[in-house]
């Protein structure tokens, strides 16, 4: 058994005062104080109060459960989305020596026994599993016979199909929680969460007469500002001098690929130490940008939203977008990676009136409209169930065009059926739970797995969400043309949805 698994916890277990609290904090991190957030979640969570607590990117939310779980006698069990979150925090804890660790898909039956073995010996003081984790009901029997410290839930927002990066798998939570006895505490932490959510997060996580914490979404050390521009040359223009003004590292967000190689091109014709940053790159490639950016050997990194999961990096100086960012949410998340470690940091947001424009493509791109998505689903069902891409093509279009000529719409409502698991692409490499356009083309055989009243039910839902993501869009819009009191309309935001 590896050594992290052999730790002892600070004096005074059980001890629930705030005192105690940053006396664990001193000891284990060398911090001399409680942020005054962390002070507030801690105070009801620490009495065994569920809390919900809304707290900025870069505000310290990890340590209002890494704290109870070494203040407590018990193992504390966090629910984490991605394999890549799971894994940094794991890591980050150990370097400090709290006996964290983690199951995840992506490890080796050798590395599961290890941890299981270090379950039954009580060896664990911070355990991270995904929500699929828990939904099985063998590992939830194991887990109902530990003694534990509280259930947390972080990325809060995944509950909710209105929040960014929805998990259907979250909104079982609160079930799965049932399971434990009641007395644990629960607690819901995210960075941005607006009244809707956060209506999500408190009944599918399940927070029971619980206490509520929210606080404003950008950190005072930020210095925040806008500069609408007339031309795209101009982005660059400004983008260079303020960059020539810039002191240490930062980032650069751009909302395609084409402007991520564009702009790294330029700024790497101004000799400044530059690398670029998006899903279209090898796994290699984007793991070698990111090494040299937390070796501080690059200055800036241009990116797509693809940048932000596993940067361990207190010291970023700036964030800047290059283009308006689809959501607030968004652009509050990627700002609040600047100046984590209290400093002074600077963000500016250079756009133009035809981002909107794009935005605006893409939006109709990725929400076709409820009738299309209706006649495929007829003129499929018109077929027996089941036909070719190109002859539904040519039902839902006109006969005279293929499906090359209509493909990105077309794809993407088969995407949108595929993924729903109303419809199937008969093949044994596209199983019901997933979907790759890649891999499709016109003679693609399409099959029905679903009722009429099952894709009625759908498009109610789909209707819904179209509207969350143009009102999204408007929000994002109307922030960044506000001339005063941009504070108030994210404040506006966040309250009144």
């Amino acid at each position: 058994m590896h050594s992290f698994f052999h730790t002892v916890s600070p004096a005074h277990p059980n001890d629930s005062s705030l005192d105690h609290a940053q006396h664990v904090l001193k000891k284990v991190y060398g911090y001399s104080s409680l942020r005054a957030h962390q002070r507030d979640v801690l105070k009801p969570f620490l009495q065994g109060q569920d809390t919900l607590a809304v707290i900025p990117t870069g505000g310290g939310k990890s340590m209002c459960y890494i704290l109870p779980a070494m203040m407590r006698t018990g193992i504390g069990v966090v629910i984490s989305p991605l394999i890549s979150l799971i894994r940094d925090q794991v890591i980050k804890l150990r370097k400090v020596g709290i006996p964290a660790a983690a199951f995840d898909s992506m490890q080796s039956t050798a590395e599961k026994n290890q941890v299981m073995t270090a379950l039954h010996r009580n060896l664990i003081k911070v355990l991270y599993i995904s929500p699929e984790r828990l939904a099985l009901s063998g590992f939830r029997a194991l887990l109902a016979k530990k003694h534990l410290c509280y259930l947390a839930v972080d990325e809060a927002h995944c509950v909710s199909e209105w929040g960014s990066d929805f998990r259907p798998e979250y909104r079982k939570l609160g079930g799965h929680f049932d399971n434990f006895d009641h007395h644990i505490p629960r607690l819901a932490v995210t960075a941005t969460a607006t009244a809707k959510v956060r209506s999500d997060i408190v009944k599918f996580v399940g927070l029971r007469s619980y206490t509520e914490i929210i606080r404003t979404p950008i950190r005072e050390n930020l210095k925040i500002e806008t500069k609408k521009l007339a031309a795209r040359s101009d982005h660059t223009k400004q983008i260079i001098k303020k960059l020539a003004s810039s002191s240490g590292q930062g980032i650069i967000y751009t909302f395609s690929r084409k402007n991520t190689q564009r702009l790294t091109a330029i700024l790497a014709q101004q000799q400044l130490s530059t690398s670029a940053y998006h899903a279209g790159l090898t796994a290699h490639q984007r793991n070698q940008t990111l090494t040299r950016f937390l070796a501080s050997e690059l200055k800036v990194v241009v990116a797509t939203n693809a940048f932000g999961l596993g940067i361990d990096k207190k010291d970023i100086r700036f964030v800047h977008h290059y283009g308006l960012p689809p959501s607030l949410e968004s652009y509050l998340q990627q700002i609040g990676r600047a100046g984590r470690d209290g400093h002074p940091s600077h963000c500016c947001l250079f756009y133009q009136n035809s981002d909107t424009n794009f935005h605006h493509y893409l939006y109709e791109q990725n929400y076709p409209s409820s009738t299309l998505i209706t006649k495929l689903y007829e003129a499929l069902s018109n077929h027996g169930g089941t036909a070719t891409i190109n002859t539904l093509s040519q039902a839902i279009y006109n006969s005279s065009t293929t499906a090359k000529e209509n493909w990105p719409q077309l794809a993407r409502i088969i995407e949108i059926l595929c993924r729903e698991q109303l419809i199937r692409i008969n093949s044994a490499s596209h199983p019901a739970s997933s979907f790759q356009t890649a891999t499709l083309d016109e003679n693609s055989i399409v099959m029905i797995v679903s009722t009429h009243s099952q894709l009625t039910d759908f498009i109610k839902v789909f209707a819904a969400r179209k509207h969350e993501a143009k009102r999204k869009l408007n929000a994002m819009e109307h922030y960044a043309n506000a001339k005063h009191n941009r504070d108030d309309v994210i404040r506006q935001y966040f309250d009144s949805y």
